[in-house]
């Protein structure tokens, strides 16, 4: 570097984080746990995700199987943390498989917050 000229020097904040899937099913349904905990880049946190998806199998007399799901989605990252969307969130979905060759799917839904 030249005398009294000014560089970049990259720095890379150490974190630590630890999660946990968990998934369990039982005939049509599927019940879903995901969390996580971090701690660097600022307060520690954690964030979770759980619920179920409940599948009707061949509707119509057709190989397509339509789901329903419904899920909890929550961060405690205070108000001075980087913003999130789904910090104390409900998702409601729904997913259709038509069980083709080529494994066609569609999966829609919507996150909000619940009334308060």
């Amino acid at each position: 570097m030249t005398p009294g000229r000014r560089s970049l020097t990259p720095f890379y904040q150490v974190t630590q984080q630890v999660g946990v899937e968990v998934q369990h099913t039982a005939g049509a349904w599927l019940w879903k746990l995901e969390g996580i905990g971090r701690e660097g880049q600022g307060k520690t946190f954690g964030a979770a995700v759980g619920g179920f998806e409940y599948t009707f199998y061949g509707i119509g007399d057709s190989s397509a199987d339509v789901g329903l799901l419904l899920e909890y989605l929550y961060d405690d990252r205070n108000d001075v943390s980087p913003p999130t969307a789904s910090d104390n969130d409900l998702f409601v979905g729904t997913r259709l498989a038509l069980n083709d060759s080529d494994d066609t799917s569609v999966l829609a839904g919507v996150a909000a917050a619940p009334l308060q």
